[in-house]
C-alpha cells in the first residue's frame, strides 16, 4: 500500500520556473532530522493564458538523516485553504523541496492579500517532525493575476420589482447580474436576498446548461409577505454562488449590491393556507381561487405563484394540505415558508408538484401518503425535519429536486413500492440522503447524494435497482444495506465517504456490477457476516482503505468478485475478510474508461514546435477526463518529468527551441475526475538546442503526483 500513501499528494512536483521569485526572512527551523533553510514563493502559470493557477513553493532543507520525507503544506487567506503534499527520498546535503499548489478559486476571493503558510514534515521513522511552523509569503498577490474559474460573476448588478400575475402590484423583486462561461456545462446558483429592514432573507436556486461566453442571469424573489411588515425596506444581495455539476463551489460573491427602497404597499397581500379535502372541495375552491384549469389530464387545475408563511406556532398547519382526490392538479412555482408540512398529499392521485421552493417545515417538507402517480420536480426542499417523506405510495417519480439541509433524512420511502428517484441533489442531511426501508421495486438513479451521515439506506427491501449515483464524501458509509435481498448496484461512483463506500449485512443475492470507488477511508466495498451470493464484477477500485491491505472485505459466504481493477500489478487479488476470497482475473486497466487512447506527433521544423495530439477515451460514468503530458530520455527510463496537465481538449503544441538535442519519449494521461487513469506512449522524437537540467524523478511518484492534484482529497488539511 505504499503506493497508496504516495497517492494522497495533492499538488505534483515541477521545476520552480524562472519567474522573480521572493524569499520569505525566517528562522532557521530544525529537528534531529533537517532544518528549513529557505522558503521561496511564486505565482505560476502553468496552461499558458498569462495568469496564475498555482503558487509554486520551495524549501531550502539541510538533510541530517536520510529518510522519505513527506511536506504538507497549506496556504491559507484566512478563509480558505490551498493544500499540497510531497513526497521525497532525501539523503544528508542541502535540497530543495519543490511544491506546486493549485489555486482554483484565488481569483472568486476578490481579494489582495499575502497569504499564511502552515508547515508539517513528517519522516518514515519518527514520525512528525514539524507541525504548526507558519510563516507569511513575502509576496503580495493580486487576485486579478489568477486564472477566472470555469464560470465567473462579472458583475452589473440591477434589481426591479415584477407583478407576474398582472394585478398591480408587485409580487416579487427580480436580480439580475452578468456572467462569463469558460466551458459549456451544467451549473447550480444559489442567490439569497435580505430585507435591511424587515431582516427577512429570500433564497433561490437553479440549474441551468450555459454555453460559453457572457450571460445576464436573473432571478426572481417570491416577495408575497413583504406587505404584512408593513415597513418600506432595501435589500441586499446577500450572496451569489455558482456551483459545478458535482456541486464544487466555482464563485461567489458577498454582499454584492444593495437595492433601491421599495415600499411595502407596492406589493401584494400574503396568501393563506390551502386545504382540499375531495374532488368536490377541490372544484369549489378553484372556482373561488380562479385557479386555471378543469381537472383533467390536458388542463389540469393549477395552483400556482403561491406565497404562504404559517406564522402560527411551529407544529401546527399546512401551507398546502390535499386529500381524497382523483383530479389532475399542477402545484407549480409555490414558495411556502413554515408549518407542520409545507405540502401534505393523502389518499390522492395525478398531482405534479412543479418548480417550488419550501423551507422550515416542522415535520416534513413534502409528505406522501397512500398516493398514486403523484410528480415531485424541479424544486427546492431546505431546512426541515425530513425533505421528502413517501409512505404506502406507488408510481411516484421525485426529479430533478434539490433536498438540502434536513435534520434527519433528504428523502425517506417507506412501505412504497414502483417509484422514480432521479437526477435530485441531495445533501447535508443530518441522517440518511436518502432512505427506503420495507419498499421494493424502486429506481434511484442519477442523483448526486453527499454530506449526509449515510449517503443512501436499504433496509429490509426486496429488489430496488439503485443505478448511475454519484455518493461522495459522507459522514459514514456511501450506502448501506441491511436485511435487503436482490437488489442491484450498477454504474455508480463512490467518492472520498469518510468510513466505508458500500457497506452490506444480513442480505444475499445482490448484483455489484461497474461501479467505481475511490479514496474511501475504510473498505470501499465491506460484506459482512450473513451475506452470500454477492456477484461484485466489473468495479474499478483506487486509493481505497490507505491504512489496511486490500480495499475489498469479505466475511461472508459464497460471495463472488471477478474481473474488477484493483490498482494492482497482482495476478491474484487478496479480499480481506474471513471468508478468504481472491479476485482471480483483476484487470490490468479501469473498466470505465475505454482504452482507446492514441498518441500522435507531428514536428513543426519552422516554428521548433511539436503539434502532440491524442483521441478521447469515453468514460461510462460520464466523469470528466482531464489530460496531462510527461516526457523522458528515451534513454533513460522511470525518470518522466510532467510538460503539462489538466487538459481538457485532445492537442497541445509543445516549444521545443530550449530543450537538448537527442531523442525523447513522450506519454498522455487520461485521468478522470475521480483520480482512475490510463496512459498511451508515442513514438520517439528527436529534437532540442540546450543542455536541460536534471530532475530525478521517478515515473511512479510524478504519476500519483498527478492525479492528486487534480482531485481533492480531504486527508489533512481543510479548506478548497
Amino acid at each position: 500500500m505504499k503506493n497508496n500513501r504516495i497517492v494522497l499528494l495533492i499538488c505534483f512536483i515541477i521545476l520552480v520556473s524562472n519567474l522573480n521569485t521572493s524569499q520569505a526572512t525566517i528562522a532557521s527551523s530544525s529537528s534531529d532530522s533537517l532544518t528549513i533553510e529557505g522558503f521561496w514563493d511564486t505565482g505560476f502559470d502553468s496552461n499558458g493564458d498569462s495568469k496564475f493557477d498555482t503558487i509554486n513553493v520551495t524549501l531550502l532543507v539541510n538533510v541530517l538523516v536520510s529518510d522519505e520525507y513527506t511536506f504538507y503544506v497549506s496556504l491559507s487567506t484566512g478563509i480558505y485553504a490551498y493544500n499540497g503534499i510531497a513526497a521525497y527520498d532525501l539523503d544528508v546535503n542541502l535540497s530543495y523541496v519543490q511544491l506546486q499548489i493549485h489555486t482554483p478559486y484565488f481569483y472568486s476571493h476578490r481579494l489582495d492579500i499575502p497569504l499564511i503558510v502552515s508547515i508539517d514534515i513528517v519522516d518514515s521513522q519518527e514520525g512528525l517532525v514539524f507541525s504548526n511552523e507558519h510563516y507569511t509569503i513575502t509576496n503580495f498577490y493580486f487576485y486579478s493575476d489568477f486564472d477566472t474559474p470555469d464560470v465567473w460573476i462579472k458583475g452589473n448588478f440591477s434589481d426591479q420589482g415584477v407583478d407576474t400575475n398582472q394585478d398591480g402590484k408587485f409580487d416579487m423583486i427580480r436580480i439580475t447580474f452578468d456572467i462569463e462561461v469558460k466551458i459549456i456545462s451544467e451549473y447550480y446558483f444559489e442567490v439569497t436576498l435580505i430585507s435591511q429592514w424587515t431582516i427577512q432573507s429570500y433564497h433561490e436556486t437553479r440549474y441551468e446548461i450555459l454555453q460559453l461566453g457572457s450571460h445576464q442571469i436573473s432571478f426572481d424573489f417570491n416577495l408575497n409577505l413583504f406587505y404584512s411588515y408593513h415597513r418600506n425596506s432595501t435589500f441586499t444581495i446577500s450572496k451569489i454562488e455558482v456551483f459545478s455539476q458535482s456541486f464544487d463551489m466555482l464563485d461567489f460573491v458577498s454582499n454584492a449590491y444593495t437595492t433601491k427602497v421599495y415600499r411595502y404597499t407596492e406589493f401584494d397581500i400574503v396568501q393563506t393556507p390551502i386545504v382540499i379535502r375531495s374532488n368536490a372541495g377541490l372544484r369549489q375552491t378553484a372556482d373561488v381561487m380562479d385557479w386555471e384549469g378543469n381537472g383533467t389530464s390536458d388542463d389540469p387545475f393549477v395552483i400556482e405563484d403561491l406565497f404562504i408563511s404559517n406564522n402560527f406556532p411551529i407544529g401546527y398547519g399546512t401551507a398546502i394540505q390535499i386529500s381524497d382526490t382523483s383530479l389532475f392538479i399542477l402545484i407549480s412555482n409555490c414558495t411556502l415558508i413554515g408549518g407542520n408540512n409545507g405540502i401534505f398529499i393523502d389518499n390522492s392521485r395525478n398531482i405534479q408538484i412543479n418548480s417550488s421552493f419550501i423551507t422550515d417545515s416542522a415535520v416534513t417538507g413534502i409528505y406522501l401518503r397512500d398516493c398514486t402517480n403523484i410528480q415531485v420536480m424541479y424544486s427546492t426542499i431546505q431546512s426541515s425535519f425530513n425533505g421528502i417523506k413517501v409512505h404506502n405510495s406507488f408510481d411516484l417519480g421525485i426529479i430533478k429536486n434539490h433536498i438540502i439541509d434536513h435534520q434527519n433524512d433528504g428523502i425517506s420511502i417507506t412501505d412504497s413500492d414502483y417509484n422514480d428517484i432521479d437526477t435530485n441533489t441531495i445533501h447535508f442531511n443530518g441522517f440518511a440522503g436518502i432512505e427506503i426501508d420495507n419498499s421494493s421495486e424502486n429506481v434511484i438513479i442519477n442523483n448526486t447524494v453527499l454530506d449526509s451521515e449515510t449517503g443512501i439506506i436499504l433496509r429490509d427491501s426486496g429488489t430496488n435497482w439503485i443505478v448511475r449515483n454519484v455518493i461522495r464524501q459522507n459522514l459514514k458509509e456511501g450506502v448501506f444495506v441491511d436485511n435487503s435481498n436482490g437488489s442491484g448496484f450498477a454504474y455508480n461512483t463512490f467518492y472520498a465517504n469518510s468510513e466505508r463506500g458500500l457497506s452490506i449485512q444480513k442480505s444475499k443475492d445482490l448484483i455489484i456490477d461497474r461501479n467505481c470507488f475511490s479514496y474511501q477511508g475504510s473498505y470501499a466495498l465491506d460484506l459482512e457476516q450473513d451475506t452470500s451470493n454477492i456477484e461484485v464484477y466489473d468495479n474499478d477500485f483506487i486509493f481505497n482503505n490507505d491504512n489496511g491491505d486490500s480495499q475489498a472485505s469479505d466475511k461472508g459466504e459464497a460471495n463472488y468478485f471477478d474481473s474488477n481493477y484493483w490498482f494492482s500489478n497482482s495476478t491474484i487479488y487478496r479480499i480481506a475478510g474471513n471468508a478468504q476470497n481472491d479476485d482471480f482475473n483483476p484487470q490490468p486497466a479501469p473498466n470505465h474508461i475505454n482504452d482507446s487512447l492514441t498518441v500522435i506527433l507531428d514536428y513543426n521544423k519552422p516554428s521548433n514546435s511539436v503539434d502532440i495530439s491524442w483521441t478521447h477515451p469515453s468514460d461510462i460514468l460520464y466523469h470528466i477526463v482531464r489530460f496531462a503530458i510527461l516526457y523522458q530520455e528515451a534513454s533513460i527510463t522511470d525518470n518522466w518529468v510532467v510538460l503539462q496537465s489538466g487538459l481538457l481538449g485532445n492537442s497541445f503544441e509543445w516549444d521545443v527551441e530550449f530543450f537538448p538535442k537527442g531523442i525523447y519519449s513522450l506519454k498522455v494521461l487520461a485521468i478522470c475526475e475521480y483520480g482512475f487513469f490510463i496512459e498511451s506512449k508515442s513514438e520517439n522524437l528527436r529534437i532540442g538546442t540546450v543542455t536541460l537540467v536534471d530532475v530525478n524523478v521517478g515515473f511512479g511518484i510524478v504519476l500519483l503526483l498527478l492525479i492528486a492534484s487534480i482531485f481533492l482529497v480531504r486527508k489533512r488539511f481543510s479548506g478548497v
